[in-house]
């Protein structure tokens, strides 16, 4: 009795834990996507920060420092993170939106509440009404509202040249909801 307790702990401490919800955060390359199974994705920060999206079905990261422009495989996808001066920042009912084969699209510029909060955003906070809570610790209930404009016509040249690959007139603005 005692060698199946043992064996069965010894099991247990030996196997891996993975946990239900598992993301897989190692890097992946997206280089090889073509039309046909990927879309183009243009999203930009107001505040320097780091940007994460998940793709929900297959639970893979990708990660951007600052503006991000690239190929993403086709699926729904989720704005699950962003990394700030402050520490990251998660939420329950994150942005979302989706990738389809072929498309480029400009998904919006997220932005903090002591930006989007000033008279400069208030025309694009009418457009888009869209607020997300991103806590930064639920623990001590420490929460603040992003929202995503659209800054295409005003960052135009500066999402070029971020765009080397591809020329950001063919984009279409699809915000984040």
């Amino acid at each position: 009795m005692e060698r199946t307790i043992f064996a069965l702990f010894l099991v247990f401490l030996i196997s891996p834990a993975k946990a239900a919800d598992s993301i897989n955060r190692y890097p992946v390359r997206t280089d090889h996507l073509t039309d046909t199974d990927s879309g183009y994705v243009l999203a930009s920060e107001a505040r320097w920060e780091s940007l994460y999206f998940l793709h929900v079905e297959g639970r893979q990261e990708y990660r951007s420092d600052g503006t991000f422009c690239g190929r993403l495989p086709v699926g729904h996808y989720e704005l699950y993170k962003i990394n700030t001066s402050y520490g990251a920042v998660t939420s329950d009912d994150p942005f979302t939106f989706e990738v389809v084969a072929g498309q480029r699209n400009y998904i919006g510029t997220v932005s903090p509440p002591w930006v989007s909060d000033s008279k400069k955003f208030a025309e694009q906070r009418e457009k888009n009404p869209a607020v997300r809570k991103y806590d930064l610790s639920k623990f001590m209930k420490v929460a603040y509202d992003y929202t995503v404009f659209d800054q295409m016509t005003a960052l135009g040249k500066k999402f070029q040249k971020r765009c080397k690959d591809v020329d950001i007139s063919e984009f279409t603005t699809q915000l984040m909801k």
